[in-house]
């Protein structure tokens, strides 16, 4: 039952990140239809000790869903995502799958934007010589702003708008909200901002099969 569980998660986070990167909104049908059909799975695996596991892991996911949700750091459907896997798939192999989930999805977010970032800044100081000119910010904040913030290019799709005036000079705006997100920033400084559930999606599928390679190996 539990690889039917899996795959039903997978289904469920390809359709919501092909939607969200797509418009850039997830209709809520998908965590209602999703998590409902991971609710009546129970009636068919229902066990007192993996109920109380089950219930300690659902209680920790949501919580932190909804801490991530409070302080904006997650939109609201990241939230409900991680609610409606935490249900489908609470634990795989003795481990909490929402967590590590959540955990591997933001690392692989990181990891992407600071390859992303370094390699256009990269460019654009091999090509001019020079780098945040146009900003009054110490050498620490520029150092910052090199591994988590890029001038626009073509290829950018979502981002968040990463300067402003402060009325004498333009400054990093390094503190950003899933509200800013928006289409076109040409010619300013931005951050990236692709959708997290796509990062939970690529999670769930390596964390799958290192499982899978883990239980081979023993």
């Amino acid at each position: 039952m539990i690889e039917v569980r899996i795959a039903i998660a997978l289904i469920m986070l390809a359709t919501a990140a092909f939607f969200d990167l797509k418009k850039r909104a997830v209709n809520d049908i998908i965590w209602m239809v999703f998590g409902s059909i991971g609710a009546l799975l129970y009636i068919y695996d229902y066990n007192d000790y993996v109920f109380q596991t089950v219930m300690i892991s659902i209680t920790a996911a949501v919580a932190i869903a909804l801490l991530a949700w409070y302080v904006r750091l997650f939109g609201g459907a990241d939230a409900l995502a991680i609610v409606a896997l935490s249900i489908l798939v609470p634990i795989y192999n003795n481990i909490p799958l929402p967590l590590i989930v959540i955990i591997v999805a933001a690392t692989l977010s990181i990891i992407y934007s600071i390859m992303y970032n370094s390699i256009i800044n990269t460019y654009h100081y091999l090509k001019k010589r020079r780098l945040f000119d146009e900003f009054d910010e110490p050498l620490y904040r520029r150092v910052i702003a090199f591994f988590f913030l890029h001038k626009m290019i073509n290829i950018d799709r979502f981002v968040y708008i990463a300067e402003y005036d402060d009325g004498n000079s333009k400054r990093f705006r390094f503190k950003t909200s899933i509200d800013d997100v928006v289409i076109d920033y040409r010619d300013k400084y931005v951050s990236l901002s692709i959708p997290f559930l796509f990062y939970m999606l690529i999670a769930l599928i390596m964390v799958y099969l290192y499982q899978i390679h883990y239980l081979w190996m023993l």
